[in-house]
C-alpha cells in the first residue's frame, strides 16, 4: 500500500503494484488507489478502478463516475468502457444511475452497450432479473 502512493515511483512500476494489491485483496491499498483515479495516465487509473472493484470499494463509485465522465469529455471512448464495467461490477445505486443514464443518453453505441452490459450483470449479481 505505501508503494502505491510512493511519488518516485515510474508508471509501470505502480502498474505492477496495483496488479499486486488486487491479487493479493490487500484492502489497505484502497487510499492510494482512489487517488490514482485522478491519475493522468489512463492504463493506472483503468487498473486502479479495476482493483478497487475487485476489493469491494464501493466507495469508490463517485471517483470511478468522475473518471469516467472524463474519459467521455476526452472522447476516450475505449478506456471509458473499461470503467464502465467496473463500475458494474460495484453495488453502489450511484453507479447503477449513471450507468442508465449512459445507456439511455450517451452519443457513442459502444459506451451504451457497455452500460447496458453492466446494468443486465449487475442486476444478476444482485439477484435480481435483468
Amino acid at each position: 500500500a505505501e508503494l502505491l502512493a510512493n511519488a518516485e515511483l515510474t508508471d509501470r512500476t505502480r502498474l505492477l503494484a496495483i496488479h499486486e494489491a488486487r491479487e493479493r485483496g490487500i484492502s489497505e491499498a484502497e487510499p492510494a488507489l482512489l487517488a490514482l483515479l485522478e491519475h493522468d495516465n489512463d492504463a493506472l487509473v483503468i487498473a486502479a478502478g479495476a482493483a478497487l472493484s475487485h476489493l469491494g470499494a464501493n466507495n469508490a463509485a463517485p471517483q470511478l463516475v468522475a473518471a469516467t465522465e472524463r474519459m467521455s469529455r476526452a472522447r476516450q471512448h475505449e478506456e471509458m468502457v473499461q470503467l464502465i464495467y467496473t463500475l458494474g461490477r460495484l453495488d453502489d445505486p450511484g453507479a447503477r444511475i449513471y450507468l442508465e443514464t449512459l445507456e439511455q443518453a450517451h452519443g457513442e453505441p459502444r459506451v451504451r452497450d457497455a452500460a447496458r452490459e453492466s446494468l443486465e450483470r449487475a442486476k444478476k449479481l444482485s439477484g435480481r432479473q435483468p
